[in-house]
C-alpha cells in the first residue's frame, strides 16, 4: 500500500501548523517584513514595467520607492497642520458642546430619574473629562507621538522596525522573481501544476483586492473629508479618513463616519439643516461607492462575507496588532482561496459522493 499520499498530507499540515505558531509567538518580530513583502507585491508590476522599457530594476525599484517617500512625507506634511487646527478648534468649541449636549440631555434624565442632581453632576464630569480629549489628542499630536513610546529600548526597537522596512521592500522586490522560482522548485514535482492553478487564482484575488481596495479607500476618505469640510464640520478630516479606511468592511465606515458626525454637526450648529447636509454626503458616497467605485475597481471578486471580514479583522489584531489588521483581509481573501479548492475537490471525493464507501 503506497502511504504516499497520507505523507504528504500530513507533511502540508505540518507546515501549516508550523507557520501559525512562528506567527503566533514572533508575530510582532515578522511585521516589518510582511509589511515590505505587501509593498514590494503592489510595486512589483510598476516596477516590471519600468524594467521592460529599459530601465535597470535596482533603478526602478529606488524611483518607485522615492515617489512612495515623497507622496508619504508630502500627505504628512499636508494633513498633519489641518487636522491639527480642526482639534484645536473644536478644543476651543467644546465648552459650548457640553453645555448643549446638558441641556439637551438632563431634561430626560429628570423625567425617569428621582433625584437629577446627582446624575447631572456626574454627567457633568463625565463630559469634562471627555473635554479634555480633544487637548490631550493635540499634545500627542504636537509631540510626533513620541511620548507614546515607553522608555528607550521600545522606542530604539520602533525605530529599526520603521528603518527595516523600506530596506526589507528594496531586497525583496529586487529579488522577488527569484523568490518565486525558488519556493516553486521546492514544490513535489506531482504537484506543480495543482500548485501553479491556485497560485494564480491567489495572484487574482490579492492584486484585484489590494490595489483595487486601496484605491476605494483614496477615493472614499477624499469625498467623505470634502463633502464635511465644505459642510463645516469639524474634524472632517479626520472623521473621513476613519470612514474611508473602515470602508473595507461593507457598512463599517458608514456606521463610524456618520453617528459622530451627525453629532457634531447639531451640536455646531443647533439646526436639522446640518445633519440633513451630512445625511447627504454619506448617502452620496455610499451611492457612488455601491454603484460605480466599487464594482468597477474592485468587482465581486474576493467572496468574503461581511461576518468573515470583522473576524478576520479581530483575528489579524489580536495576533500581529496594527499590522495584523492591515494584513487580515488579504489573508483571509487567500484562505478562501484554498477553501475553495478543497471543497471542490471534498464534493468530488468518495467520501462526499458516496462511492467505494462500505
Amino acid at each position: 500500500m503506497d502511504n504516499t499520499p497520507i505523507k504528504k498530507k500530513w507533511f502540508f499540515i505540518g507546515l501549516f501548523v508550523a507557520a501559525l505558531l512562528v506567527i503566533y509567538f514572533a508575530g510582532s518580530a515578522l511585521a516589518p517584513f510582511i509589511i515590505s513583502f505587501l509593498i514590494a507585491y503592489l510595486l512589483d508590476p510598476l516596477v516590471d514595467r519600468l524594467e521592460s522599457l529599459g530601465l535597470p530594476r535596482t533603478a526602478a525599484i529606488f524611483f518607485f520607492l522615492a515617489c512612495l517617500l515623497v507622496l508619504l512625507t508630502g500627505g504628512i506634511l499636508f494633513l498633519f497642520p489641518i487636522i491639527r487646527l480642526q482639534v484645536e478648534n473644536l478644543a476651543n468649541d467644546l465648552p459650548g458642546y457640553i453645555q448643549t449636549a446638558q441641556a439637551l440631555i438632563m431634561p430626560w434624565i429628570s423625567k425617569f430619574v428621582e433625584n437629577p442632581e446627582k446624575i447631572q453632576e456626574h454627567t457633568r464630569e463625565t463630559l469634562l473629562k471627555l473635554g479634555n480629549l480633544p487637548l490631550k489628542i493635540l499634545g500627542s499630536l504636537a509631540g510626533f507621538s513620541w511620548n507614546a513610546v515607553s522608555g528607550f529600548v521600545n522606542f530604539t526597537l520602533a525605530a529599526v522596525k520603521l528603518v527595516i522596512i523600506p530596506v526589507a521592500t528594496f531586497y525583496i522586490l529586487r529579488d522577488l522573481d527569484k523568490i518565486k522560482e525558488r519556493a516553486f522548485d521546492l514544490v513535489p514535482m506531482d504537484s506543480r501544476d495543482s500548485v501553479s492553478r491556485l497560485a494564480g487564482k491567489l495572484h487574482a484575488v490579492l492584486s484585484n483586492f489590494i490595489r483595487g481596495q486601496l484605491t476605494v479607500v483614496l477615493i472614499l476618505s477624499v469625498i467623505y473629508s470634502v463633502g464635511l469640510l465644505l459642510v463645516g464640520i469639524p474634524l472632517s478630516i479626520p472623521i473621513g479618513i476613519l470612514a474611508g479606511l473602515a470602508n473595507i468592511v461593507p457598512y463599517l465606515g458608514l456606521i463610524l463616519g456618520l453617528l459622530p458626525t451627525l453629532i457634531l454637526s447639531y451640536l455646531q450648529f443647533h439646526d436639522a439643516m446640518h445633519p440633513l447636509m451630512v445625511c447627504l454626503v454619506f448617502g452620496v458616497a455610499q451611492a457612488l461607492d455601491g454603484t460605480v467605485i466599487t464594482p468597477k475597481i474592485v468587482g465581486d471578486r474576493i467572496g468574503l462575507h461581511p461576518v468573515a471580514i470583522m473576524l478576520a479583522i479581530l483575528l489579524g489584531g489580536q495576533l500581529l496588532g496594527f499590522t495584523g489588521i492591515l494584513v487580515a483581509v488579504p489573508v483571509a481573501a487567500a484562505v478562501n482561496v484554498f477553501w475553495s479548492e478543497w471543497l471542490e475537490r471534498y464534493k468530488k471525493s468518495e467520501i462526499y459522493l458516496g462511492t467505494g464507501v462500505k
